[in-house]
Parts: C-alpha cells; structure tokens; sequence
C-alpha cells in the first residue's frame, strides 16, 4: 500500500538517476524516425547515479518499453531517455503505450515520469496514455500514472503542509518582538518558513538573526498549531514556536550587543519589549499561548532544556 502522509514523494526524487539522452537512441526500435541529440535540456538528467535501468522485452510492434527501476510499494521511475532521443511523436506515442501495457501485465502499481520544461511535449504525449501531473520544481515536472485502473490512486498528493518556525527569545524581562514591512502592523514574533531539509531549530535561529540581527540558540520547543487551507496553496500548515536564548558573548568572553536591527527588506522595526506589554498586545491566535510563558518568565520560572532528536 501506499500510506497516506507516511510517504514522502521526494524519497522518489531524491532517488531518480539520469542516463545520457544519447545513449538511450539505441533503445528506440523504429528506423523511421532519426533520434536527436539533447544534451543541453537539463543538467540535472545528465547527472549519472548507482541507480541502475532494466530495459524489457520488445513487444509485436516493435519498440521496447521505456527503461525502469524499482520504486516503493511496487512502482518503477521510468528512464525518459529514449523519449527524449526520438524525433518522431507517434514513435513516442507507442513506446509509451507499450510500456504502460508491459508494466500493467505485470501488476506494477505507478509510474513515475521526470520531463524536463525544455521537453515539455513529452508531457503532453504522456497525458495521452494517462499520466497526471504531481509535482513540479525549476526546471523539471514529475508525472503519475496509476497503473491499476479497477482501483483508486493511492499515491499521496505532493507537499501537502509548509511549516513555519517563530524564536521566542527572552531577556532579562523582555521578549525580542518585530513588525512586518508589509504584511501586518502588529508587533510578532520574529520567524518564518522553515527550508526543504532545514531543521527546526535551525530555522528558529536563522530566522531570528535575519529579521533582528541577534544571534540566538535553540533551547526548546513551546508549543505548534495546526491548520488548513492556508495561502494562495491552500496547504495545511505547522506553526512552532521555540524558545530561544539569545547569545550576549563570543568565543572569546566579550559582550555581544543586543541591540536589533531590522531586516530592511522584509522587516518594518523590531525591539525588545517588556513581557506586560507582550502579554497585553499579544491577540494574534498564533500567539496566545505564547503570552503564557511570557507570565511564567515575568515570575522567575526557568525552562527546563529539551533536546529536540530528528530522524
């Protein structure tokens, strides 16, 4: 099966290996068509990993199935060199119909499919013979085909949440506070969306020092929110907060200025504002739970150090 949310798609990526276009034209079994050199498409295809291809048995008409490995659950990542060294559109058009036929008798699950944008006719013919779009990043888009058609797709929509990391730095009294330039005219938290592969409190942090200048360490993790639809995306989205301790030394003792400064480009002002007031003005929903701490913090109350473990 392929579990829902278990699953993440770019495993499959990450995964993919790229065979030189010229060398796939020896695959192409018409002669009616002259193959094309490519080279220049896509770096990312010329890329050549451990990843291996098998190419299948030749069916009556002649041309081969396209090139495949394994995928999980069942499914193979098909190799699109052959396509892309073929000239001729209805020479593609039965390579790929011989593959999705040769691949269903053999109770594969799904196919996943990588054009380049340069080759974006590929993707045309493909829909053809029934892949879907799943995703797209720079200069390539990934296509779906389920390969049984009696039953419902079971591979998990792409990049189905985006999680966003606030610092909750405090100081002596006072928490480190910052107003957008052109989002809101409230006073938040400073913070942002976490990088694909960026740890959580590594975004904390960076987020902190680029919209206030003040260097800070991970310390815990507060709380998070869940919800959805949200953006132009409409995504489901993960909100942390961190408890941040900010940095006042160096390697070599000397006092670290605490002064912030704000990010000119994104960021209006920021400061240091007293927790009474925090508390007070704190109305954001993402932020109520927040001004909880900050009464803990105003009574003395020391956070116990969490270690925050990734897989």
């Amino acid at each position: 099966m392929f579990p829902r949310g278990a699953y993440t798609t770019n495993r499959l990526l990450s995964a993919f290996s790229r065979h030189h276009v010229a060398a796939a034209a020896t695959a192409v079994g018409s002669k009616q068509c002259t193959p094309i050199s490519n080279t220049n498409n896509c770096t990312k295809y010329h890329q050549l990993t451990s990843r291996s291809f098998s190419v299948t048995s030749t069916s009556n008409s002649g041309h081969a199935a396209l090139p495949v490995a394994k995928a999980p659950f069942n499914g193979i990542i098909v190799d699109p060199g052959p396509l892309m060294a073929s000239s001729c559109s209805l020479e593609r058009s039965q390579i790929l119909k011989t593959s999705v036929s040769e691949w269903r008798t053999a109770g594969k699950t799904a196919a996943w499919l990588t054009i380049p944008l340069a080759r974006s006719e590929l993707m045309a013919e493909a829909a053809n013979h029934g892949w879907v779009f799943h995703n797209a990043e720079n200069d390539t888009a990934t296509l779906i085909n389920w390969l049984c058609p009696t039953s419902e797709s079971r591979v998990p929509p792409f990049a189905t949440h985006q999680v966003g990391v606030a610092g909750f730095v405090y100081h002596q009294g006072q928490v480190l506070v910052v107003r957008e330039a052109h989002y809101s005219s409230k006073w938040k938290l400073p913070g942002g969306l976490a990088d694909l592969g960026e740890d959580i409190g590594v975004t904390a942090t960076r987020e902190t020092l680029e919209e206030t200048g003040i260097k800070s360490t991970f310390q815990s993790i507060l709380g998070f929110r869940h919800q959805h639809n949200v953006g132009f995306h409409n995504r489901s989205d993960i909100y942390v907060i961190c408890k941040l301790n900010p940095v006042c030394v160096d390697s070599y003792g000397n006092e670290i200025s605490l002064e912030p400064t704000p990010q000119l480009e994104e960021i209006e002002a920021c400061r240091w504002m007293d927790v009474d007031q925090f508390i007070h003005e704190c109305q954001h929903p993402m932020q109520i739970q927040v001004r909880y701490f900050c009464w803990l913090c105003s009574y003395g109350v020391i956070f116990i150090d969490l270690d925050l473990i990734y897989y």
